[in-house]
């Protein structure tokens, strides 16, 4: 009797370089996964060249500009539960090491860890368009038929000040009062003060995002009465993927999803508190008021050097008359939060003509 022998597949056939073209072009880390683990066809010419192929593949999904923010996130996530000794001497030793020394970026990355910060980075692109969508249709921006899109530099400034959120919530999802009280060492003083304040624009957006979940519609009265409430700041508290879950898995049920054994009404400010401990409690003039060598002490150099001046000159022209003690998250400030308004490039800012006229808190 014949034997029959099934023909091999196309792609059995094709060279091994070939291959791994197909792989280094494919569009995220997690379709490379997929594939890899799908066929010995996939697998065999990874694993000689995993490096190289990870690391085209992740640099083609997150910027290259971005990717410390990524890696940021990542690392604190795996800092261990401990006492509150312990605790703050990791906090500590990661700000000092990771925040501060600003380590070098590995050239090549294994994939496992690409695949970490490429599952995080999907919560991180989700959110930024909801927040770009959200935000851009603010007053005084105008209403827009269609969604606006943001520049790539603006989605990219976005991305990072949503991996400062996260990282932040690992470092201090167990902070203790000493932890809280230290956070200007430990964390902000690494930021400037418009970076920190745009994460203060990320949280009153989540913020308003888990109200809307809870009670469907937020007036300003009912937003400033309930932003520092221990069950809006527990949920902040669950991170990008667990608001995720929480906002927009389960419709109308923002308790549906949510890990075992998790107590929403503990005491808890989390970050709210963290952005009034921003601030440096001992500056008693205001910006306008301070010499430029002065300016530049007090707002410090940002972690990324953005190569546009729209959100510190959106900054400077919010706080220009505000006391130092009140740089950043200041509560006569938060309607120019809701639209975001150190996230934009300059040529959109001088579009809508903002800076152009004093800012005038309310």
């Amino acid at each position: 009797m014949d034997s029959k022998h099934s023909e091999p597949s196309p792609l059995e056939s094709l060279p091994v370089e070939l291959v791994r073209l197909i792989l280094s072009a494919l569009p995220d880390v997690i379709s490379l996964q997929t594939a890899i683990l799908s066929s010995p066809t996939f697998y065999r010419p990874f694993v000689r060249a995993q490096s190289a192929i990870t690391s085209h593949v992740l640099l083609q999904q997150i910027d290259a500009t971005v990717l410390p923010d990524a890696v940021l996130a990542v690392s604190a996530s795996r800092l261990q539960t401990c006492d509150e000794t312990d605790r703050l001497e990791l906090v500590r030793e990661f700000s000092r090491k990771s925040l501060g020394d600003k380590a070098m970026l590995p050239k090549t990355w294994p994939l496992q860890e690409a695949v970490a910060i490429a599952k995080l980075h999907v919560y991180v692109d989700g959110f930024a368009h909801k927040f770009a969508a959200a935000t851009l249709t603010e007053p005084p921006f105008a209403p827009a038929e269609s969604s606006p899109m943001p520049t790539q530099q603006e989605s990219l400034r976005i991305h990072r000040a949503l991996y400062r959120f996260e990282t932040y919530r690992h470092l201090f999802r167990v902070a203790p009062d000493a932890l809280r009280l230290d956070s200007l060492q430990l964390f902000f003083r690494h930021y400037s003060t418009f970076e920190n304040e745009q994460l203060a624009c990320i949280h009153d957006f989540f913020a308003r995002a888990v109200l809307l979940s809870l009670i469907g519609k937020v007036s300003d009265g009912t937003f400033e009465t309930t932003i520092n409430s221990p069950l809006v700041q527990n949920l902040l508290l669950l991170g990008l993927e667990g608001l995720h879950n929480a906002i927009y898995r389960v419709p109308g049920n923002l308790f549906a999803d949510l890990p075992p054994g998790a107590d929403l009404f503990r005491p808890q400010s989390f970050l709210y508190a963290g952005l009034c401990y921003a601030n440096d409690s001992e500056i008693h003039i205001t910006l306008n008021e301070m010499s430029p060598q002065l300016q530049e002490l007090h707002i410090r150099k940002p972690f990324f050097a953005d190569p546009d001046s729209g959100p510190l000159e959106a900054w400077k022209w919010a706080y220009l008359e505000e006391m130092g003690m009140e740089f950043v998250f200041n509560r006569a400030r938060r309607s120019l939060r809701r639209w975001g308004y150190v996230l934009w490039d300059r040529w959109r800012l001088d579009d809508i003509g903002v800076l152009e006229e004093p800012f005038e808190p309310w």
